[in-house]
């Protein structure tokens, strides 16, 4: 697929670009992915293209941080669930500082990863490197360092990837950190 797209790598990551389309006013958006020819069509290059998403994609789509209980707590409401009965469990399988990064849309929420401050400002208000568990291309569970064991993220990422996951969802196999002291994600 990329022979055909403009993109970027960052680590193993390749970086695409989307047009969202409204389908009707009740909110919901279709996507159209961006290929060499569009640009072609549009009279532009590949780093115009990255500065027009560098800089219309966290305004069209805001990164969200919630909770991993908040998420939860909000489903289990959507579905008509009492919160209350599961409020116990909640504690018991989610801590306060884990993490989901994604956008107010849930729609290719994990490139608010690379908005300017968004992983920094995480790591500043809790004080800690962070763990970056790849939950899909929508979202990311985010976790501090001290909260984890490397090889049984990877191990969960994976097992996510291969029983849960559509393969167009899967954003990666691995887990990432962001490192504090250097500003920058790195690859684990």
């Amino acid at each position: 697929m990329l022979k055909d797209v403009p993109w970027i790598p960052i680590l193993d990551l390749a970086i695409v670009f989307y047009v969202i389309v409204e389908i009707d006013k009740s909110g919901a958006d279709g996507t159209i992915l961006i290929k060499n020819n569009h640009l072609k069509i549009w009279g532009i290059d590949k780093e115009e293209l990255i500065e027009l998403a560098k800089e219309n994609t966290p305004k069209i789509m805001p990164s969200e941080i919630r909770t991993m209980k908040k998420v939860i707590s909000d489903i289990l409401k959507k579905r008509n669930i009492k919160v209350s009965e599961y409020e116990l469990s909640l504690n018991d399988y989610f801590s306060e500082d884990m993490f989901v990064v994604s956008n107010k849309k849930m729609l290719f929420g994990a490139a608010a990863l690379i908005y300017d401050g968004v992983l920094e400002e995480l790591s500043e208000n809790i004080d800690e490197d962070l763990y970056i568990l790849p939950s899909s291309i929508h979202e990311v569970i985010v976790l501090p360092c001290r909260n984890g064991d490397e090889e049984r993220f990877n191990n969960m990422v994976k097992a996510v990837n291969r029983e849960e996951l559509a393969a167009s969802d899967v954003l990666s196999d691995h887990i990432y950190r962001y490192s504090r002291k250097e500003k920058a994600l790195q690859m684990l």
